[in-house]
């Protein structure tokens, strides 16, 4: 099985940058897989410190079939030096993987994003495929190892050159999104968030990338790959150089042992009831109310 390239975000945070490089050496596949990474420029002065000391521990790094490091010689921004870097990778690659400096992920990692890369490469309904499982609770009767869900997840993912090519980043039609009630209540669907964090977005309120590609991915109606068991645990939450985390995390996860051999995926794109409410109630708006309140009491899991 070939292995899929990996780019890597960072910034300014060391101490999470080492733990997610020590987890992804811990990968089987690392040492077949090419390790691409991307350092923004310090966005203000009081960051060129921290950039700098991410900066001399990069060309430490091993572990890797090839590693090359990217310094940009200007601040890009939480989001287009991810996306610029996506388009990048789309232009190099038919297929690669994406992970964040604030991300630890478990010894499966790479193997299943890899698996699912070639099982839904050919399969035009699959966008990506995700390395973070939102759901704790699985049915015992569910007979696969991975779970589609129509929304994208920003931590630990891979997916194909040809389809990501087709994502507006700029979201050219966003008088379509914003001046139609339906078309918010609908992108809702998946998450209570979602229409509120891209308005936001399309306003400069904040600078979210992911939100551009889940919006791609509700217009054309396709969907993303999960594992039933998480293989991805954020662990930016609380820190105060994270860009858009804080204390509580509602998505807090463990890693299972998993001694299977081999991964059984659905040969079609199919979602399962039970699976599906779990999915959409962690992004619910009860749940988000719940969070607001931990961290307006300054409480940490």
């Amino acid at each position: 099985m070939n292995s899929a390239p990996i780019i890597l975000f960072t910034y300014k945070r060391l101490d999470t940058l080492e733990r997610c490089i020590a987890s992804l050496q811990k990968c089987p596949e690392s040492k077949q897989s090419n390790l691409i990474i991307v350092c923004d420029f310090a966005a203000k002065e009081a960051d060129i410190e921290k950039v700098n000391a991410v900066r001399q521990f990069l060309p430490t790094i091993s572990g890797f079939k090839d590693i090359e490091i990217i310094e940009r010689d200007k601040n890009y921004g939480v989001d287009y030096n991810i996306i610029d870097g996506i388009q990048l990778m789309a232009e190099r690659y038919d297929q690669f993987i994406v992970v964040e400096d604030d991300l630890v992920v478990a010894p499966g990692f790479l193997r299943f994003l890899n698996v699912s890369l070639n099982f839904y490469k050919k399969n035009t309904d699959v966008l990506s495929v995700s390395g973070f499982s939102f759901v704790d609770k699985i049915p015992e009767n569910y007979l696969y190892d991975g779970y589609f869900a129509k929304r994208t997840c920003p931590w630990g993912w891979a997916t194909w050159s040809d389809k990501i090519k087709e994502v507006d980043w700029e979201i050219k039609d966003k008088n379509a999104f914003l001046n139609s009630n339906k078309v918010q209540k609908d992108f809702n669907e998946w998450g209570s968030d979602r229409s509120r964090m891209l308005m936001n977005t399309l306003q400069g309120k904040i600078r979210a990338w992911d939100i551009r590609l889940d919006y791609h991915q509700f217009l054309c109606g396709s969907c993303t790959l999960y594992p039933v068991a998480t293989l991805v645990q954020n662990i930016g939450f609380g820190s105060e150089d994270a860009s858009n985390t804080f204390g509580y995390n509602r998505f807090k996860t463990k890693f299972k042992p998993n001694s299977k051999d081999a991964i059984t995926l659905p040969d079609s794109v199919l979602f399962n009831k039970v699976i599906s409410k779990n999915f959409i109630s962690k992004n619910s708006l009860e749940q988000r109310i719940f969070t607001r309140v931990m961290k307006l009491i300054n409480y940490k899991n």
